[in-house]
C-alpha cells in the first residue's frame, strides 16, 4: 500500500510539473484588450507574444521620428502605436509623445515642456488612458485622443523603464528615491522612500497581490544589488542580497517563480547565471549554462524554455535550468561595432521564435525555437533598446534610437511582414526529422511534429513497451514538408509509450509518457 501511496504521488508531482511548465497569457483586468499594452507584452516581465512574428525579413516600411525610439514602441486593441521621443537638442524647448497608426502616419503627439527625454515605456489601460512618464519630473496620463487628463509633478526625474498596473488601475512608478503608486484619477495612493538608486516596479506576480524590484544602493563607493518583493501598499515582503544583480533581467512565471540574471552571495565564479526563485525569494536552481558576462534581459517561451543573452549570442535552458542551445553571432566586417549585444530587446512569439535586436547597432535577428538563425537585417549603428511588438496579422514593428558613434537618427521605427508569397519561397526541410511530442508528460493529448525532405510514403504510429502498435495517426503519401498530428488517449493506462516514424527511407522513434 505505501508503494503505491508512493507512486501516486510521483505521477501527481511529475503532472503539475508536466503543466506548470505551459506558459499562457494571464488576463489582467485594468489593461487594454490588447496583445502588448505593456512594454515587456505582459506584467510579468516574460516579453513573450502571443502572435506570429515574421519567417522572413520582408520591410514594408521605414518611418523616422526625431531623436529616436527607446522604450518602445506599445501596442493598443485598435492597432495604434505609442512611444515617447528620447532627449531632444538642448536648444529644443519640448519634446513629444506619440501615437501612430499601423502605417506609421501620425495620429496625434502630445508636447512635453523640456527637451528632457520621455522615454518611458507607456502603459495602456482599460479605458484606452496612456501613461508614461517624463525625465522632466512629471508623470503623465492622456486621453486616447491625446489630450491631457492629469498629471503629477514628483520634482525629480522618474527613470522608469516601464510601468505596470495592478488590477484595480493603480500605476506603479519610480523616480531616483521614491516610489510613487497613482490611482486612476491622478490622486497619489502613496509615496515610498527607496534607498537609492532603484529601477522602477518591473513585474507583478500572477496573483496580482505583490510585485518585484530591483535595488542598487551606492555608498562608500560600493554598489549592493538587492531584489525586492513588495505589497499593494508599498510595503516591503522580503529583500534579497546578491553579489551580483542584472537590474533589468527578471521575469516571473505562471507558477510565481522569479527568474533572475546575475550570482548569489556564496558563488565564486566571475559568470553570471540564471537563478530560479521561489515566491519566498529563496532559491530553487540555478544554471551557468555557457560560461559568459552576461548581462541582459531573458525572455520565456510558452513551454517554459528561458532565453536569455550571452557574449556575442544568445543561449536557452529549459524549465529547470538544462542547456537547450547555443547561437553564436559570427562578427565580420559588416559589424559596426566589434562585438554582439542584446541588453534590452528579446522577444519571443508563439511558436517560439526569439527575436533580437542588437543593443550596439549591429543587426536585428530572428531565431528559430532551435537556436537557428531565420534572418537578420543591418541596423546601420542604431540601439535597440526594447523588445519590438508583434501584431496579431504578423507585423512586427522595431523602434531605434542613438546610433553607435554618432550615427544619425533615420529610419528608427521599421515594420516587417511576411509577403504573401514569402512562405511559400522558404527552403524545404533538409532532413527527415521526428520531434519531441509535447506536453510530454501528457494527459490527455499531446502533439507530434515531423519533416520530410522529400515527397515520401510515411506512417506514424503509437506502439506500448511490448512493441505491439496501438494506433496509426497517419498512413500514407506527403509532400516534402513540415506536418504535426495530436494524439488523444482513450484508454490508455499510464505509461511509456513510442510513437514511430517510418518511411522507406527511415524509422525514427520517440518516448513519451502519459500520466492519468
Amino acid at each position: 500500500m505505501k508503494n503505491i501511496k508512493s507512486f501516486l504521488l510521483l505521477i501527481m508531482l511529475l503532472n503539475i510539473v508536466s503543466f506548470s511548465q505551459t506558459q499562457e497569457k494571464i488576463p489582467w483586468s485594468s489593461l487594454a484588450d490588447s496583445p502588448w499594452p505593456v512594454l515587456r507584452g505582459d506584467v510579468q516581465g516574460t516579453k513573450r507574444s502571443i502572435n506570429v512574428g515574421p519567417k522572413t525579413p520582408n520591410i514594408i516600411w521605414k518611418k523616422t521620428y526625431p531623436t529616436g525610439i527607446v522604450n518602445g514602441p506599445v501596442l493598443d486593441e485598435n492597432g495604434r502605436l505609442y512611444f515617447g521621443s528620447r532627449t531632444a537638442p538642448f536648444s529644443a524647448t519640448e519634446n513629444n509623445f506619440y501615437c501612430i497608426d499601423s502605417e506609421g502616419e501620425e495620429f496625434w503627439r502630445y508636447p512635453t515642456p523640456t527637451f528632457l527625454a520621455t522615454d518611458t515605456a507607456p502603459l495602456i489601460s482599460k479605458d484606452g488612458t496612456i501613461y508614461f512618464a517624463s525625465q522632466n519630473t512629471h508623470f503623465y496620463a492622456l486621453n486616447p485622443d491625446g489630450t491631457l487628463k492629469w498629471n503629477y509633478n514628483s520634482e525629480n526625474r522618474f527613470f522608469s523603464r516601464n510601468l505596470i498596473s495592478d488590477k484595480e488601475g493603480n500605476i506603479y512608478a519610480g523616480n531616483i528615491d521614491s516610489l510613487f503608486c497613482f490611482t486612476p484619477e491622478g490622486t497619489v495612493k502613496f509615496k515610498k522612500f527607496i534607498e537609492p538608486y532603484f529601477s522602477s516596479p518591473t513585474v507583478f506576480s500572477p496573483s496580482g497581490d505583490r510585485f518585484y524590484l530591483f535595488n542598487n544602493f551606492y555608498k562608500d563607493d560600493i554598489y549592493t544589488d538587492y531584489l525586492l518583493a513588495i505589497d499593494l501598499e508599498g510595503e516591503t515582503i522580503w529583500k534579497k542580497k546578491f553579489a551580483d544583480l542584472v537590474g533589468d533581467s527578471f521575469l516571473v512565471d505562471n507558477s510565481g517563480k522569479i527568474y533572475v540574471m546575475g550570482k548569489e552571495l556564496e558563488d565564486s565564479t566571475k559568470y553570471r547565471g540564471i537563478i530560479c526563485l521561489d515566491e519566498d525569494g529563496s532559491t530553487i536552481w540555478k544554471s551557468n549554462f555557457y560560461e559568459s558576462d552576461n548581462q541582459g534581459s531573458p525572455t520565456m517561451d510558452k513551454y517554459g524554455n528561458i532565453i536569455y543573452p550571452i557574449y556575442n549570442g544568445l543561449a536557452s535552458i529549459d524549465y529547470d535550468g538544462n542547456p537547450r542551445w547555443v547561437f553564436e553571432v559570427e562578427i565580420d566586417s559588416s559589424y559596426i561595432h566589434p562585438i554582439e549585444g542584446f541588453i534590452h530587446s528579446l522577444i519571443c512569439d508563439d511558436e517560439g521564435t526569439v527575436f533580437a535586436g542588437s543593443t550596439l547597432g549591429n543587426f536585428f535577428y530572428a531565431i528559430s525555437s532551435e537556436g537557428e538563425l531565420l534572418w537578420k537585417i543591418p541596423l546601420f549603428g542604431q540601439f535597440s533598446d526594447a523588445p519590438a511588438v508583434i501584431t496579431e496579422d504578423g507585423t512586427l514593428y522595431i523602434g531605434l534610437s542613438y546610433g553607435f558613434g554618432g550615427i544619425p537618427v533615420v529610419d528608427n521605427l521599421i515594420a516587417i511582414k511576411d509577403n504573401p508569397n514569402s512562405i511559400k519561397e522558404e527552403e524545404l526541410p533538409s532532413e527527415y526529422k521526428l520531434e519531441q511530442n509535447y506536453p510530454n508528460p501528457f494527459n490527455p493529448s499531446t502533439t507530434i511534429k515531423f519533416s520530410l525532405p522529400e515527397r515520401s510514403e510515411v506512417k506514424l504510429s503509437i506502439y506500448n513497451l511490448l512493441g505491439q502498435e496501438i494506433e496509426v495517426l497517419f498512413q500514407g503519401e506527403k509532400e516534402a514538408g513540415s506536418y504535426e498530428y495530436v494524439f488523444e488517449n482513450k484508454s490508455l493506462s499510464t505509461g511509456v509509450y513510442f510513437y514511430v516514424l517510418e518511411s522507406k527511407q527511415v524509422r525514427l522513434s520517440r518516448k513519451m509518457l502519459l500520466i492519468k
